[in-house]
């Protein structure tokens, strides 16, 4: 008769499972940044397999913070007071990958005199807060920050480091706009994205309604004629995942799904000039 209660897993077999759940984690990163994938499942994933309470993608640009996509209530202030404050005080800005973490900087006499401390003391709750810089640049900071409300849940040979760099080497890897598309509203200063009437939608007119750059216009121009991703491909001597790449960010600055649209979109217009 076997046995009803199966054995503990092993230190070994563990590590093993944990390395097989963060390459899957990082597979759906990456797929969910080519416009394959929900990235709040994503973020889910990563909160199931650290333990976090709230997992968080954010974006800071000045005294605006936008939240991108989230697994859990979305709490912005703690994370966002955070990064302000090691901004503030480290001199450099930080490279993708590093990781911030709130039990670093516990002892720090700086730190619990701040505000961001005050902040963070305020939130009921909050045992550990690790922010993952996905980018940092003049413009901005995007991250990723997660909430705790114990010790994370982390083997010792498999840190949240590692996981950081593979997670800010896919966000720089992903499928131009999307963090834009995500945003609940333009940044400030920035000119949102002209989309065009879908009765007056000349798309490769001279005003270039859409604001396709020069490469989305040459594989617009194929796409129009009926060609296909591999054709295009061929044709501009491109790889075809680079194609795709600019059919989505087409799709996305017309307001269209798909190549049938686009071309009903463009047809409407001639036949009105």
């Amino acid at each position: 008769m076997p046995d009803p209660c199966p054995p503990a897993r092993q230190p070994d077999d563990d590590l093993s499972f944990r390395i097989a759940e963060s390459f899957a984690l990082i597979n759906d990163w990456h797929a969910a940044l080519g416009g394959q994938g929900r990235l709040d499942r994503v973020l889910a994933l990563l909160r199931r397999q650290t333990g976090a309470r709230r997992v968080v993608l954010l974006r800071i640009q000045g005294e605006r913070v936008q939240c991108l996509a989230e697994a859990g209530e979305a709490r912005t202030a703690p994370a966002a007071a955070l990064a302000r404050h090691l901004l503030r005080t480290g001199g450099t800005s930080p490279g993708p990958g590093r990781l911030w973490q709130l039990s670093d900087m516990r002892g720090d006499p700086g730190f619990a005199a701040s505000s961001a401390a005050t902040t963070i003391a305020q939130s009921a709750g909050l045992h550990e807060l690790c922010l993952i810089v996905l980018d940092c640049t003049k413009n901005g900071l995007d991250m990723i920050a997660l909430d705790f409300d114990r010790d994370p849940d982390l083997h010792p040979q498999l840190p949240l480091t590692l996981i950081a760099q593979a997670l800010a080497e896919g966000w720089a890897r992903r499928m131009p706009g999307l963090a834009a598309a995500m945003a609940p509203g333009p940044a400030p200063g920035a000119t949102p994205p002209r989309q065009p009437h879908p009765d007056s939608a000349d798309i490769l007119g001279s005003d270039n309604p859409c604001g396709l750059s020069r490469a989305e216009q040459r594989v617009c121009r194929l796409l129009l004629r009926g060609d296909k991703a591999a054709q295009i491909a061929t044709a501009l001597n491109l790889r075809v995942a680079t194609v795709r790449s600019h059919l989505r960010s087409i799709y996305a600055k017309s307001g269209t799904d798909g190549q049938v649209a686009l071309i009903a979109l463009n047809r409407g217009a001639s036949a009105r000039s």
